[in-house]
């Protein structure tokens, strides 16, 4: 079987980046498989001592994808600088969905939509839409952090900074 991964690689779930500090050979049912176990990259001050593993099959079956390049996150930081309007009314229940694929373009468009609402002042921005577009801006910036080796406080700075400028 083919190794995807290394000890020192970096990982993205759900938004957070996380290192692979350990690969072990197991059995599971008398075949052998490697276990990745990985711990956050920026650890959160409630859990400090998190640490996850999967085994590595199973990575295909989850939303657990490699960091995106520099070049990426700049097509990124390019769209989310784009005037837009949303197409029709999102549903917050589709918004809520969206979140959980943890496909990139639709939560940058997500952000972009719900960034358009709050800031024409839609009675509609509500604490639920609030809550949403925090949580999908939130899946973007430890992986820009991260990958320009900033903290996260700049990292999600230039990520609002990128929405500021669509409204010029």
């Amino acid at each position: 079987m083919k190794k995807l991964y290394k000890t020192g690689d970096k990982i993205v779930e759900g938004g957070e980046v996380f290192r692979i500090f350990k690969i072990e050979d197991i059995k599971i049912e008398g075949k052998k498989q490697r276990l990745i176990h990985y711990k956050p990259f920026f650890p959160k001050s409630d859990s400090p001592d998190a640490v996850y593993s999967i085994p590595e099959k199973s990575i295909k079956e989850t939303s657990i994808r490699r960091p995106l390049s520099k070049k990426e996150l700049k097509e990124i930081l390019d769209e989310l600088k784009k005037k837009g309007k949303p197409a029709v009314a999102l549903d917050i229940n589709d918004a809520k969905e969206v979140l959980k694929e943890c496909e990139i373009n639709n939560i940058v468009a997500l952000i972009k939509t719900l960034w358009v609402e709050k800031k024409a002042g839609e009675d509609s921005f509500t604490k639920s839409r609030s809550n949403v577009f925090e949580a999908a801006v939130d899946t973007l910036y430890q992986e820009f952090a991260f990958v320009n080796n900033i903290t996260l406080e700049k990292a999600s700075d230039k990520i609002y900074a990128a929405l500021k400028a669509s409204g010029k």
